[in-house]
């Protein structure tokens, strides 16, 4: 075959088979081996979508550090420890993440309604053990809001004849992120639902009583005093290990049961 013969057959020399049967050299590496697939546009949107999230993420964190730095500036208050401060921080940014980019599948009328259900009881749950939500107390009823460093505050406290509420921004931030969660979660109708329960210890008031209580009386009122000391420390990792389940655990649960499909 001449060369205008395997050009009007093939379009160009080298885009035919060569004669083992495999493509031609421009498909080929020197080495003999394939050369890789240019990136696809899901790809492309993939990470595109992954770098402005990262962006989105830190944009929220600078936009609260200088918040609490302004808030310290021009008040006459002072933290007591670092860690306290940057705790809401962390509570608000991987909350307003989580909802961000957690995304919902396609359902059913009747589906959404048992998930609102759910998240709504896991949510009341959270705020009563939490102190969030309790009983009325005996003192004045009314609105208070208290000024503290962003985060913190405002603080806003109910006090009425049925029951009191107190509202700190990012425990309900927390919370509310972790029922949405929820709420996805039960409409992948996957068992990674159950994950939520671990957000019941993320409630520094409802699950260190209890462990302190557990410590008193093993060890003493100086290890429950301890145990007191880092309530905050341990609500901030069960709320992240909460997220991280709720967050990812559908995916993880899809993987697995694909494999033993």
């Amino acid at each position: 075959m001449t060369g205008d013969d395997r050009r009007r057959d093939w379009g160009r020399p080298e885009d035919g088979p060569d004669a083992d049967g495999e493509r031609a050299p421009d498909e080929r590496r020197a080495d003999g081996g394939r050369v890789e697939a240019a990136p696809t546009a899901d790809g492309h949107l993939a990470a595109t979508l992954a770098r402005r999230d990262v962006q989105v993420a830190t944009a929220l964190v600078v936009a609260q550090a200088v918040l609490v730095a302004g808030y310290f500036a021009v008040t006459n208050a002072r933290p007591t420890s670092l860690r306290y401060i940057w705790y809401p921080v962390v509570w608000i940014t991987v909350g307003a993440w989580a909802v961000a980019t957690r995304s919902l599948p396609p359902t059913n009328r009747r589906r959404r309604l048992v998930a609102v259900a759910v998240a709504a009881a896991y949510l009341l749950a959270l705020a009563r053990l939490g102190s969030v939500v309790g009983p009325a107390s005996h003192g004045a009823s009314g609105v208070r809001v208290i000024a503290a460093s962003p985060g913190w505050g405002p603080t806003i406290q109910y006090s009425g004849a049925v029951l009191t509420v107190t509202a700190i921004p990012f425990v309900v931030i927390g919370y509310a992120a972790l029922s949405y969660l929820v709420y996805a979660a039960v409409l992948d109708a996957s068992g990674a639902a159950l994950s939520g329960v671990l957000g019941l210890a993320a409630c520094a008031s409802c699950s260190l009583p209890l462990v302190a209580a557990l410590v008193a009386g093993v060890a003493g009122t100086g290890a429950a005093t301890a145990a007191y000391a880092f309530s905050l420390d341990i609500a901030t990792l069960s709320y992240l290990l909460s997220a991280a389940g709720l967050y990812w655990g559908p995916a993880i649960g899809a993987a697995i049961g694909g494999r033993f499909s």
